[in-house]
């Protein structure tokens, strides 16, 4: 395994892919505000912003620096709960799409399969929380972040 997970891993892109195919529509979350639903629209909105699809805007953050970035993404620490995220992607806020659960969680999985196939010049330049970021760090984010939400609901 690689020392960090990453998404430009196949086995653990596959990995994440098989763990969101399990999340249903009735699956608890285990913390915070957003149901299995909203994890999914959440999850989408956020690899379309890092893939250029969307606009984005930069926030302040303690995190917005090298030490920040190292800390969430190279410690072995699972991610703390409850950190707000930007008013873009918070579900409640900005309503979920009218669309079928599978098809969104279908479109997920997609997104993930096409991030994870990106250049670098394909994704933004700068984490609108964590600051400029490489390529390898992107694809650690892409992990990370997927694993924070599955956790969140158990899968």
């Amino acid at each position: 395994m690689p020392p960090h997970p990453s998404l430009s891993h196949p086995a653990q892109q596959q990995q994440i892919a098989a763990r969101v195919a399990v999340v249903t529509p009735v699956t608890p979350a285990r913390w915070g505000r957003m149901n299995s639903l909203e994890m999914l629209c959440h999850l989408t909105e956020a690899f379309r912003l890092v893939l250029k699809e969307r606009p984005t805007s930069r926030r302040r953050s303690l995190l917005r620096n090298a030490a920040g970035r190292y800390l969430a993404l190279r410690s072995p620490l699972p991610w703390a709960h409850g950190y707000p995220t930007l008013p873009a992607l918070d579900m409640k806020r900005t309503g979920v799409p009218d669309v079928g659960f599978e098809d969104k969680r279908n479109e997920l999985v997609a997104l993930l399969v096409r991030f994870s196939a990106a250049t670098p010049q394909e994704l933004l330049a700068e984490h609108p929380i964590f600051g400029p970021m490489t390529f390898e760090e992107w694809m650690i984010w892409g992990y990370r972040h997927t694993d924070h939400h599955l956790r969140q609901f158990g899968c």
